[in-house]
Protein backbone atom coordinates (compact mmCIF):
# COMPACT_ATOMS: atom_id res chain seq x y z
CA UNK A 1 0.00 0.00 0.00
CA UNK A 2 1.62 3.06 -0.85
CA UNK A 3 0.16 6.71 0.04
CA UNK A 4 1.10 10.33 -0.46
CA UNK A 5 0.12 13.28 2.18
CA UNK A 6 0.71 16.80 1.56
CA UNK A 7 0.71 19.19 4.47
CA UNK A 8 0.29 22.42 3.39
CA UNK A 9 1.99 24.58 5.95
CA UNK A 10 2.26 28.35 6.03
CA UNK A 11 5.25 28.36 8.61
CA UNK A 12 7.81 25.61 8.16
CA UNK A 13 9.70 26.72 11.20
CA UNK A 14 6.73 26.00 13.71
CA UNK A 15 7.00 22.29 13.15
CA UNK A 16 6.61 20.40 16.48
CA UNK A 17 9.31 17.37 16.30
CA UNK A 18 9.81 15.80 20.21
CA UNK A 19 9.68 12.59 19.24
CA UNK A 20 13.18 10.94 18.36
CA UNK A 21 12.51 7.20 19.04
CA UNK A 22 10.38 4.85 17.25
CA UNK A 23 7.14 3.70 19.34
CA UNK A 24 6.54 6.48 21.58
CA UNK A 25 3.14 6.60 22.14
CA UNK A 26 3.51 10.71 22.98
CA UNK A 27 4.68 10.96 18.98
CA UNK A 28 0.86 11.91 18.47
CA UNK A 29 2.04 15.36 19.95
CA UNK A 30 4.27 16.23 17.43
CA UNK A 31 3.66 17.50 13.85
CA UNK A 32 2.43 14.19 12.66
CA UNK A 33 -0.04 11.97 10.55
CA UNK A 34 -2.03 9.27 12.02
CA UNK A 35 -3.11 6.14 9.85
CA UNK A 36 -5.90 3.67 10.65
CA UNK A 37 -5.78 0.63 8.68
CA UNK A 38 -8.85 -1.79 8.87
CA UNK A 39 -8.21 -4.77 6.11
CA UNK A 40 -11.51 -6.69 7.58
CA UNK A 41 -14.95 -4.90 7.36
CA UNK A 42 -16.72 -7.74 9.04
CA UNK A 43 -14.08 -6.64 12.65
CA UNK A 44 -14.14 -2.78 12.82
CA UNK A 45 -12.02 -4.01 16.45
CA UNK A 46 -9.16 -4.30 14.89
CA UNK A 47 -6.72 -2.22 13.15
CA UNK A 48 -3.27 -0.79 12.26
CA UNK A 49 -2.30 2.26 13.47
CA UNK A 50 0.14 4.26 12.50
CA UNK A 51 1.96 7.78 13.50
CA UNK A 52 4.52 9.12 11.69
CA UNK A 53 5.98 12.89 12.56
CA UNK A 54 7.70 15.08 9.91
CA UNK A 55 10.95 13.80 10.74
CA UNK A 56 10.17 10.36 10.05
CA UNK A 57 9.95 8.36 12.94
CA UNK A 58 7.13 6.37 13.67
CA UNK A 59 4.95 4.71 16.09
CA UNK A 60 2.86 0.91 14.65
CA UNK A 61 0.82 -0.54 16.58
CA UNK A 62 -2.26 -3.05 16.39
CA UNK A 63 -5.74 -1.86 17.99
CA UNK A 64 -7.40 -5.50 19.48
CA UNK A 65 -10.11 -3.43 21.14
CA UNK A 66 -11.47 -0.18 22.27
CA UNK A 67 -8.68 -0.23 25.30
CA UNK A 68 -6.83 -3.20 24.05
CA UNK A 69 -3.31 -2.11 21.96
CA UNK A 70 -0.85 -4.76 20.93
CA UNK A 71 2.11 -2.69 20.53
CA UNK A 72 4.36 -5.43 19.39
CA UNK A 73 3.13 -5.52 16.14
CA UNK A 74 5.35 -4.04 13.51
CA UNK A 75 4.32 -2.88 10.43
CA UNK A 76 7.76 -2.93 8.15
CA UNK A 77 6.52 0.45 6.79
CA UNK A 78 9.18 2.42 4.72
CA UNK A 79 8.94 6.42 5.07
CA UNK A 80 10.20 9.18 3.37
CA UNK A 81 9.33 13.09 4.65
CA UNK A 82 10.35 15.59 2.03
CA UNK A 83 10.20 19.56 3.40
CA UNK A 84 9.59 22.27 0.77
CA UNK A 85 8.83 25.81 1.41
CA UNK A 86 5.40 25.72 2.22
CA UNK A 87 4.75 21.74 3.01
CA UNK A 88 5.80 18.95 3.89
CA UNK A 89 5.00 15.55 1.95
CA UNK A 90 4.67 12.20 3.92
CA UNK A 91 5.68 9.02 1.35
CA UNK A 92 4.43 5.63 3.37
CA UNK A 93 4.63 2.52 2.22
CA UNK A 94 3.05 -0.30 4.24
CA UNK A 95 3.33 -3.90 3.09
CA UNK A 96 -0.24 -5.30 2.52
CA UNK A 97 1.29 -8.72 4.35
CA UNK A 98 1.77 -6.81 7.35
CA UNK A 99 -1.49 -5.84 7.55
CA UNK A 100 -2.99 -9.00 7.06
CA UNK A 101 -3.79 -9.30 3.44
CA UNK A 102 -1.92 -12.54 1.57
CA UNK A 103 -2.39 -11.43 -1.78
CA UNK A 104 -0.15 -8.76 -3.12
CA UNK A 105 -2.63 -7.80 -5.92
CA UNK A 106 -5.21 -7.09 -3.68
CA UNK A 107 -8.49 -5.60 -4.86
CA UNK A 108 -10.98 -4.53 -2.75
CA UNK A 109 -12.37 -2.26 0.04
CA UNK A 110 -9.89 -0.90 2.82
CA UNK A 111 -11.70 0.84 5.70
CA UNK A 112 -9.10 3.54 6.88
CA UNK A 113 -8.53 7.41 8.96
CA UNK A 114 -6.13 9.44 8.56
CA UNK A 115 -5.77 12.10 10.95
CA UNK A 116 -2.83 15.17 10.86
CA UNK A 117 -2.08 16.18 14.11
CA UNK A 118 -0.38 20.14 14.26
CA UNK A 119 1.03 22.13 17.10
CA UNK A 120 1.32 25.60 17.78
CA UNK A 121 1.76 27.49 20.77
CA UNK A 122 -1.68 27.03 22.77
CA UNK A 123 -3.17 25.15 20.77
CA UNK A 124 -3.44 21.75 18.88
CA UNK A 125 -5.16 21.33 15.37
CA UNK A 126 -6.54 17.87 14.30
CA UNK A 127 -7.95 17.45 10.36
CA UNK A 128 -8.78 14.04 9.74
CA UNK A 129 -9.84 12.64 5.89
CA UNK A 130 -13.09 10.96 7.02
CA UNK A 131 -14.64 13.33 9.38
CA UNK A 132 -15.91 11.59 12.00
CA UNK A 133 -17.30 14.23 14.51
CA UNK A 134 -16.36 12.85 18.01
CA UNK A 135 -13.16 14.00 20.19
CA UNK A 136 -11.20 11.01 19.83
CA UNK A 137 -9.52 9.46 16.84
CA UNK A 138 -10.52 5.57 17.67
CA UNK A 139 -13.77 5.07 16.42
CA UNK A 140 -13.48 2.79 13.19
CA UNK A 141 -17.35 2.80 12.67
CA UNK A 142 -17.64 6.42 11.07
CA UNK A 143 -14.04 5.62 9.10
CA UNK A 144 -14.27 5.81 5.57
CA UNK A 145 -13.01 3.52 3.14
CA UNK A 146 -10.84 3.63 -0.58
CA UNK A 147 -11.28 1.00 -2.98
CA UNK A 148 -7.81 -0.28 -4.81
CA UNK A 149 -8.61 -2.30 -8.16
Amino acid sequence: LYLRFICFEPDMSSLVVKTTEHDKVDIWMDDSLELFLLPNEADLTTAYHILINKAGVFFDGKVLGPNDRDATWKSKLEANVRKEANRWILDVRVPFMSIGINDPNFTGRLVAEFYRNRFRPGKSMHSCWSPTGMGYHFCPEKFGFFILN
